[in-house]
């Protein structure tokens, strides 16, 4: 870990060139929008959904739960939407279909 060196302005030549480059831990598109944010503070029982998460049928029969796509778990969630990072259109609260299984078992 490098102390910080405080200093009272920015010096004229400091570029961006001259800045450390440091990469993003994760990249989240800028363009996508349908995250769930929090704004509608969706409330959800205190269920361990994870438990579901090798049996996805009882995971969206649970009314606290929902299937995530994008981590291929079951994560906590309404009918409105995720409430652990998932994209809205990859969330599953009912199953699309009497057949669905999203493990391929």
């Amino acid at each position: 870990m490098v102390k910080p060196e405080i200093v009272d302005k920015v010096p004229l030549d400091f570029t961006k060139e001259k800045a450390k480059r440091v990469d993003p831990i994760l990249k989240v598109d800028k363009e996508f929008t349908s995250y769930y944010d929090g704004t509608t503070k969706l409330n959800a029982g205190r269920e361990d959904c994870n438990k579901f998460s090798n049996d996805p049928a009882n995971c969206v029969n649970n009314s606290h739960c929902g299937w995530c796509d994008d981590t291929r778990t079951c994560i906590p969630g309404t009918k409105l939407g995720p409430l652990n990072t998932c994209h809205k259109e990859n969330y599953h609260f009912f199953a699309p279909h009497k057949d669905w299984n999203p493990l391929g078992k």
